[in-house]
């Protein structure tokens, strides 16, 4: 026999996975899993008591269903809420008194718009505000509007 036959080496791989690591570690799950979900348990019907459910919104007593909410008139109420909103484009009112906004027409906003034109990006986005005089009528571009302080 030749010097190759008989080295020590044994004639399979070495590096793969030992055969008691299988075993060992299906041991391991047949002892800690069972054990640990008997903590669990544990753990649960003593410590960790579970707040009592509500009770359920459907376990009061039963009424009836009422009908659906329609309309009586769609056509009626869609000219009804497009005249207000008409209104609300067309005159001047107050937003909110107290801190002295207001509305004005949609032609006289986009007047006041095309004069000033659109802030910059580093500008106040907020301009200067204007007061109508009381004896300017909302639309009116006969008077020009003075500056407020």
């Amino acid at each position: 026999m030749t010097e190759h036959d008989r080295d020590s080496t044994p004639d399979y791989e070495t590096r793969d996975v030992p055969a008691r690591l299988p075993f060992g570690i299906i041991a391991f799950m047949v002892l800690f899993v069972p054990l640990g979900l008997l903590i669990v348990w544990a753990l649960m019907t003593t410590v960790w008591r579970m707040a009592p459910e509500p009770d359920s919104p459907f376990a009061g007593p039963r009424s009836e269903m009422q009908g659906p909410r329609l309309q009586a008139d769609p056509t009626r109420d869609y000219a009804a809420f497009s005249r207000d909103i008409e209104r609300q484009l067309n005159s001047v009112g107050w937003v909110n008194r107290e801190a002295g906004i207001v509305h004005i027409p949609i032609e006289q906003a986009k007047r006041a718009l095309l004069r000033r034109g659109l802030p910059d990006s580093g500008q106040n986005v907020n301009p200067p505000r204007e007061s109508i005089p009381a004896n300017q009528k909302a639309g009116d571009s006969a008077a020009k509007p003075e500056r407020a302080p």
